[in-house]
């Protein structure tokens, strides 16, 4: 599961390991379903993870260190 572009385990699957998918699927509308569903999701956390940087490197190079000086009103 992804949120907020980060990619983290659910409990349950730090508990047990998720169940292997049978491979010997009859219907071919499942197989080709679930190699777009599984494309589909690489492409997206390949793309979350682009933006991540992009916007890190945005900021980061906005972004100012504050400097005070002895004395000074803070």
């Amino acid at each position: 599961m992804t949120v907020l572009g980060r990619e983290f385990l659910l409990p349950a699957s730090l508990i047990a390991r998720p169940p292997v998918e049978p491979v010997n699927t009859t219907v071919p509308f499942v197989n080709d379903l679930r190699d777009i569903m599984r494309d589909a999701h690489k492409r997206i956390c390949q793309a979350t993870k682009k933006e991540a940087r992009t916007q890190r490197k945005y900021y980061d190079d906005r972004s100012r260190m504050t400097r005070f000086h002895e004395g000074q009103k803070v």
